[in-house]
């Protein structure tokens, strides 16, 4: 019988499975893990969390996973969540990594942000390194680094991340990339293989008669049910969505789904007269979140870039119209009047709302059809799995 192979998932800096909880991505997240199960491997996961971590694993998933957090039991430095104690607690990663040594046979990056663990580790003790980027880090950095640095602070940090990750990033054995223009950007300084494996969700179950039902009620009801997904942060830019609809002249619902540091600011954009037909909502857990999108008319999304956004895969899985703002990730996913709507500015995202009655239900419901079968074919959890997996293998052959 073939030994079971050692899987050690690193995790990208500053995240922990708490995080991954409190947002609402725990088993979105955990559940490639435990595809590897069933194809006989062992896992452990190296986190930036502390007993809290523990505490979510038993309870969801018994001793399935091996688990280990780097900020161990609560201390002083486990309660503040800072980029430079979180690189202190990198450096840790590194001798634990070694520590674990002969038990590992691959090491696994989700992101390049801490990628140096991977690297370091993989380049000393000669064990293969598999990353996979669900975005461009490179492309998001400028809108990473926060605005509150002064000018010479921001281009300081951009230059000297964008540096370490390219030096550390390249020594991946293998890269996965979640699209094709990642795979474009990735390929302009990754020297070795790049494979695409394009970002999967949950798919709920409709049936031709369903799009049609739904087709007819969003051209017919008076008021429209809008969504918005995604952290407040100003990155998102979810006052754009606001400052449109202080001046719509529709009926509608906006129900925002999320939290961040913008919550106030976007509360005080909001006019008095629209007040009672905006809400926030908080997180609300992946699944629950799928089978709430269903209840919605359109998603809206409002950022200033993206990679492959797992939302707007989400709303097309659940027969939601997108109206989404022309920006790098929105646009390799939506075709303008073809599969959504794509918006520039707030008149043209008004024009859209308010003349959205005027388009005939077929056509909508053929969007919806299409949207749906692009999904169940390009975006389905087996293919995705079973590709993530037979490359791990690949690597240690």
């Amino acid at each position: 019988m073939n030994q079971s192979k050692h899987l050690f998932v690193v995790f990208t800096l500053g995240v922990s499975l708490f995080k991954w909880h409190e947002i609402g991505i725990l088993d979105r997240e955990i559940q490639i893990y435990k595809s590897y199960i069933k194809e006989g491997w062992n896992i452990t996961f190296l986190t930036y969390g502390d007993y809290k971590d523990r505490e979510i694993l038993n309870k969801f998933y018994g001793d399935r996973f091996q688990l280990i957090a780097l900020k161990g039991r609560s201390n002083i430095f486990s309660k503040f969540d800072n980029q430079y104690i979180n690189i202190l607690y990198s450096i840790k990663a590194i001798f634990i990594l070694f520590f674990y040594r002969k038990k590992i046979d691959l090491v696994k990056s989700s992101q390049l942000y801490g990628c140096w663990v991977c690297a370091i580790f993989s380049l000393i003790n000669k064990k293969p390194w598999l990353s996979r980027t669900g975005y461009d880090f490179f492309a998001f950095l400028k809108f990473d680094i926060s605005k509150k640095n002064n000018f010479f602070e921001r281009m300081l940090k951009i230059f000297f991340l964008k540096w370490i990750h390219l030096i550390f990033g390249n020594m991946a054995n293998l890269m996965i990339v979640s699209s094709e223009k990642d795979y474009e950007n990735t390929n302009k300084w990754f020297n070795g293989e790049i494979i695409i494996n394009k970002n999967w969700v949950y798919i709920p179950k409709f049936s031709s008669e369903n799009f049609k039902i739904k087709s007819e009620k969003l051209v017919s009801n008076k008021k429209l049910k809008l969504i918005i997904i995604g952290r407040l942060e100003y990155q998102k830019r979810i006052d754009l969505a606001i400052d449109a609809l202080n001046e719509a002249k529709i009926d509608f619902s906006l129900d925002i789904y999320g939290k961040g540091s913008e919550l106030l600011n976007l509360k005080k954009n909001i006019n008095n007269s629209i007040s009672k037909k905006i809400k926030f909502l908080g997180n609300l857990e992946n699944k629950k979140l799928i089978k709430t999108m269903k209840n919605y008319d359109i998603l809206i999304s409002t950022s200033e870039i993206e990679g492959t956004p797992k939302v707007i895969l989400e709303a097309m899985a659940s027969g939601l119209i997108i109206l989404a703002r022309k920006c790098r990730g929105n646009s390799d996913l939506i075709n303008n009047e073809k599969n959504g709507y794509l918006f520039d500015d707030k008149k043209s995202f008004l024009r859209i709302l308010e003349d959205f009655r005027k388009i005939p239900s077929k056509e909508i419901e053929n969007m919806l059809i299409n949207n749906y079968t692009r999904i169940c074919e390009k975006h389905c959890f087996e293919k995705f799995a079973e590709l993530e997996i037979s490359l791990a293998k690949k690597i240690l052959k």
